[in-house]
């Protein structure tokens, strides 16, 4: 049976295991995971504990951390998936064992803190580590994940108390609010017709109605908004079939000639069969010279 614990800056496991058939455990094991920084974790100290069972020839461990038998399966169906994980050297050592062992290794998930004898014992072990800082074994120091990976940062505003550049926390939000929005557009085509009407609209301000309740003067807002735009997907009276045709004449997929021509489904003229004219959405909507 092994356990983990966390006190404040310091982690600690422990191993216990029946001496004989009637269940008494007499030998115990105190762990130091040597976790520091990003790597000192519970975690860390719930696979520390199954470390030093398989390399102690254990084939039956009972364990009541989910995510450490979690993680060993996925490092051993799916090695890829944990390559960046934070205990990466740890998920390999265990797997390298078991698949080296002569015998299965099998590990059973317990409920914690229910009065399960082992489970209980190596709990104060853990407790025992991590408090008084005294262990049987202590594994290597744990490498810095992170060492070969670079991460996103941005400047701080000038006058600011905390560190000259920021981490970006995540890739899509963070990453999306600091970016100009220009840089929304990726590889957008902005030399279509409706994108520059749109833009038209945006750069276009209108008064506004009221002015403002705090500086007591009328805001200039865009003739375009993104939210009055996109109403008609929330508006009752719009069918489903309206809503697919307004979203097609947006994106430029509309079903025109000019489609038929580019799929070569047909060797006609891809030409607008009212007037003649160059065929696409924006001609429908604007352009043709006769309306039916």
């Amino acid at each position: 049976m092994q356990d983990a614990i966390s006190k404040q800056q310091f982690i600690g496991a422990g191993i216990v295991t029946p001496t004989t058939d009637a269940g008494y455990y007499s030998d115990t094991v105190t762990i130091n995971p040597e976790g520091s920084g990003p790597t000192l974790t519970i975690n860390r100290a719930g696979l520390a504990a199954v470390l030093v069972a398989v390399q102690k020839g254990h084939t039956k461990i009972a364990t009541d951390s989910a995510s450490s038998l979690f993680q060993i399966r996925k490092q051993l169906l799916n090695p890829m998936a944990v390559l960046h994980h934070l205990h990466r050297e740890l998920l390999k050592d265990i797997v390298s064992i078991i698949q080296s062992s002569p015998s299965t290794v099998t590990f059973y998930k317990v409920k914690p803190h229910s009065g399960i004898i082992g489970n209980e014992g190596a709990d104060h072990l853990a407790h025992k580590a991590a408090v008084n800082q005294i262990s049987d074994i202590s594994l290597p120091p744990a490498t810095d994940p992170f060492y070969d990976l670079y991460w996103l940062s941005a400047p701080n505003k000038v006058g600011s108390h905390a560190e000259e550049r920021r981490v970006f926390t995540n890739l899509q939000g963070k990453l999306k609010h600091h970016m100009h929005a220009h840089h929304y557009l990726g590889e957008a085509n902005t030399d279509a017709l409706l994108y520059k009407l749109w833009q038209k609209l945006h750069d276009t301000p209108q008064r506004a109605a009221q002015p403002d309740s705090r500086t007591r003067q009328a805001t200039a807002k865009p003739l375009a908004h993104a939210q009055f735009s996109n109403k008609f997907w929330s508006m009752p009276n719009v069918t489903f079939k309206e809503q697919e045709q307004v979203l097609k004449y947006r994106t430029g997929t509309i079903h025109t000639d000019k489609h038929t021509k580019r799929f070569s489904h047909t060797t006609g003229p891809a030409t607008c069969p009212l007037c003649g004219g160059s065929d696409s959405a924006p001609h429908i909507l604007l352009g043709a010279a006769t309306i039916l």
